[in-house]
């Protein structure tokens, strides 16, 4: 392992990939929380489309999508099937996870606790549920398998910036607190690397037929993702299809070969 990181398996990213996000959201989550900085912060990340316009919050959002996740994996269905079915094992532990922590915390969202006239809401607003963040999550799942597969780092950090992006978007179109963003990198992330430990352990999905079916499942989220509008999400549509329609083709070609 040493500086180079972990070499066997399907987890072979340098060593502050595997570790160095998770931990900076770990410990940014409990500096939050004992110095009570979720409504002040809050409040700072939620102005953000007053400089860009609601569109690009919107449009980035909506990336954490579980569905824009789950046909995300399509292109790499041929050529890094260890990623589509360690994203799939991880995304089963996550959502599990995700209940039982919304569950068991009970924490209300900005909307629940703050005056509906101090936040700016894009899209569809929600009361209740916020820690963790579910979209932070599943992005932060995405970017982790993507992360922790490869040993290039302009790779590596592409996956990570677009995570800490989508879980600022959370925080932008007015449904979570920054404590919740935190919560969802760290649960996502982890989520990555479990995946991809019990897919190297139970190799299933790496076979020919199991890559057909899971790839076949895949093109008709793929083909749901392209004909329908689900998120609420004001102007997402166009962004929304075109990346359904990219990867539907991108993978019917990879299944293909």
């Amino acid at each position: 392992m040493g500086q180079q990181g972990r070499k066997a398996g399907f987890v072979i990213a340098p060593n502050w990939v595997l570790f160095g996000p998770p931990t900076l959201a770990m410990v940014l989550l409990i500096l939050v929380a004992l110095a009570g900085l979720d409504r002040q912060l809050f409040h700072s990340f939620n102005q953000l489309s007053n400089y860009t316009g609601p569109l690009f919050w919107a449009n980035l959002t909506i990336l954490g999508d579980g569905l824009v996740c789950a046909v995300l994996l399509l292109p790499w269905i041929r050529k890094n099937p260890e990623r589509v079915w360690g994203g799939l094992l991880g995304a089963i532990l996550m959502t599990i996870l995700l209940r039982v922590l919304k569950e068991m915390f009970g924490i209300p969202r900005p909307l629940g606790v703050l005056p509906e006239e101090a936040v700016i809401v894009i899209g569809p607003g929600h009361r209740r549920g916020a820690f963790p963040s579910g979209h932070t999550a599943t992005m932060a799942l995405y970017a982790g398998i993507w992360a922790l597969s490869t040993s290039r780092r302009l790779y590596s950090t592409l996956a990570i910036c677009l995570a800490l992006l989508v879980g600022v978007s959370r925080i932008a179109v007015g449904v979570h607190w920054p404590s919740d963003v935190l919560g969802g990198l760290v649960l996502g992330w982890a989520s990555a690397w479990i995946g991809l430990q019990v897919a190297q352990r139970w190799q299933w999905g790496m076979g020919i037929r199991a890559r057909r079916i899971l790839g076949g499942a895949l093109l008709v989220s793929a083909l749901v993702l392209l004909v329908i509008d689900h998120t609420g999400y004001p102007g997402v549509l166009l962004f929304q299809r075109a990346l359904a329609l990219t990867c539907l083709v991108w993978g019917a070609m990879e299944l293909r070969r």
